[in-house]
């Protein structure tokens, strides 16, 4: 998503933003998937997390193979991903909210400002089950 110039940079943005909502909460946390392991390497994701004000240990950008991108997409996240054709990689421009069980609690779009507040909420709900 470094390279990308549609969707990824508003939904980094969105995340900085929520990132700064939950920022004393010791229980959330943030995290980034790659989905071009070639252009995107560690030291490339790194650049890009300072750039969005990432905090270290909150907010964090994953890579990985190809094959094991694409499983974790559409097996775990159920979501939707295309990495061939003419328009480069299409992918999902949902949030997916994840409890401490690694259960998908919700998907909320991250164009639709109401979605995005409930994400918050649930986000909030989620965290004050959990001990710190």
């Amino acid at each position: 998503f470094t390279q990308c110039a549609g969707a990824c940079p508003l939904l980094s943005a969105k995340m900085k933003e929520l990132q700064q909502a939950f920022l004393l909460d010791p229980r959330t946390r943030f995290f980034s998937f790659s989905v071009d392991p070639e252009t995107d390497t560690p030291d490339v994701l790194r650049q890009y997390a300072r750039q969005y004000d990432a905090v270290p240990g909150k907010w964090f950008f994953l890579t990985g193979e190809r094959k094991a991108i694409d499983r974790l997409t559409r097996e775990g996240f159920h979501l939707a991903i295309d990495v061939g054709g003419d328009s480069g990689i299409v992918h999902s421009q949902k949030f997916v909210l994840i409890d401490h069980h690694a259960s998908i609690r919700g998907y909320y779009d991250s164009d639709d400002s109401d979605a995005v507040n409930n994400l918050v909420r649930d986000t909030r709900i989620l965290s004050r089950r959990v001990e710190p």
